[in-house]
């Protein structure tokens, strides 16, 4: 196994938790396997995808035939198997830990392992300063009452009520950390806000939603969003609940999936008082596909359509540079192309999507300062069927030849 690569994924990739798989269909529709396997052949390959997804390392099956038989389907049946086999395990690749691994997979999956990552890490986060600052009112409370117990001792013992030693110097922030005081400050503003927003809420369960709800809530501020504006779509949402006569019921959304759907923008325009219709700004395209990449499936309703649909109203530049292709709504990878401006890669790939009933958009993309005028990203650089150094439509007899 010397000469073999390395593992495509991390040895600890474990995605048996995720039960959706994203799934390029463009790309799946163009492949040879589609074009070269049978029936049979091709839900084995499918089944060995979907297998590969939750094994560990992710991305991955055993080598094992009596293995690979089961996970395609085949169960006991190895000569079923290995008459599939070749077709069937198209695209893996053997790697020196003794496993097949198929690099496609592998790549989604690393991007899956990611996020995953990235998403606990914040809940991590979020839980550790709610603790803090949990601990930190406790803290001041338990203060403030043994101070209380040694001012009734003193006003006992003593004829005269001057204040014990320090107390004044510390009511005038003398001796006590500045630092540690703003914090606090700090904190106890953030928990008002989201207070608010929490009491202006048609919630339903308030004790098993009130912490996911206030680790949105943090994201939402944290990205840039006013509170004052989510609190006034609370506001909204609760008198279109009661208007419904749903308050209290199973309708009402719980209150952290309602922040993810950010249907409180609309409130903007209201709370400024304009009869003009709501713009966004380019930070508040920047923010909403930031988020839609973290989350995968978060899309404000103010924006139209999520990405890679035709009502998509955010700028599809703005899109690109955020690591959206426009087109799809997929993430852009190394591995994808930017076609430029009167090249033979945007001619081939635009007459391809034309001849699918494919709708592209051409956009200015700018990376690094410099701007790339009238192009788009696609998954491969000149598709089936076309010339690759004119970017002109093969005849048939070419294209079957090719």
């Amino acid at each position: 196994m010397a000469n073999l690569p390395d593992p495509l994924t991390p040895p600890d990739l474990d995605l048996r938790g995720f039960g959706y798989m994203p799934l390029e269909v463009v790309r799946l529709r163009d492949s040879d396997l589609v074009v070269l396997a049978s029936g049979e052949e091709f839900r084995a390959a499918v089944l060995l995808w979907c297998a590969a997804w939750h094994q560990v390392p992710a991305g991955s099956v055993p080598k094992d035939e009596r293995m690979l038989a089961n996970l395609s389907g085949f169960g006991r049946d190895i000569k079923g198997w290995r008459s599939v086999s070749e077709t069937a395990l198209r695209g893996f690749i053997e790697c020196n830990d003794g496993r097949l691994y198929h690099p496609v997979i592998a790549d989604i999956a690393i991007v899956s392992g990611t996020k995953k990552k990235k998403q606990g890490d914040q809940t991590a986060a979020a839980t550790e300063a709610r603790r803090i600052a949990k601990a930190k009112r406790d803290a001041e409370r338990d203060g403030q009452r043994n101070d209380q117990r040694n001012d009734d001792r003193y006003d006992k013992h003593h004829v005269s009520a001057e204040p014990i030693s320090g107390q004044r110097n510390e009511d005038q922030g003398i001796g006590t950390d500045v630092n540690e005081r703003d914090l606090n400050r700090s904190e106890s503003k953030d928990r008002d806000l989201f207070l608010a927003f929490w009491e202006a809420y048609p919630r339903r369960d308030e004790a098993e939603q009130q912490d996911r709800a206030e680790t949105e809530f943090a994201k939402l501020v944290a990205s840039g969003v006013d509170p004052a504006v989510i609190a006034f779509g609370a506001k909204a949402y609760c008198a279109k609940i009661r208007k419904q006569n749903n308050y209290a019921t199973k309708f009402v959304k719980v209150a952290w999936r309602w922040l993810g759907e950010q249907d409180f923008s609309g409130a903007a325009p209201v709370l400024v008082h304009s009869d003009a219709p709501f713009e966004p700004a380019e930070k508040d395209w920047r923010g909403a596909v930031q988020r839609f990449v973290a989350n995968e499936s978060t899309w404000p309703r103010w924006a139209g359509s999520a990405p890679g649909s035709r009502a998509c109203r955010c700028p599809p530049g703005i899109m690109a540079e955020e690591g959206i292709c426009p087109n799809t709504g997929l993430r852009i990878t190394e591995s994808w192309w930017f076609a430029e401006e009167d090249t033979p890669e945007l001619r081939a790939n635009l007459s391809f999507a034309a001849d699918h009933n494919l709708k592209i958009r051409v956009y200015d993309f700018t990376k690094e300062g410099v701007t790339k005028q009238n192009g788009a990203f696609f998954m491969k650089r000149i598709p089936p069927g076309y010339d690759e150094a004119t970017g002109e439509k093969l005849p048939p007899s070419a294209e079957d030849a090719a």
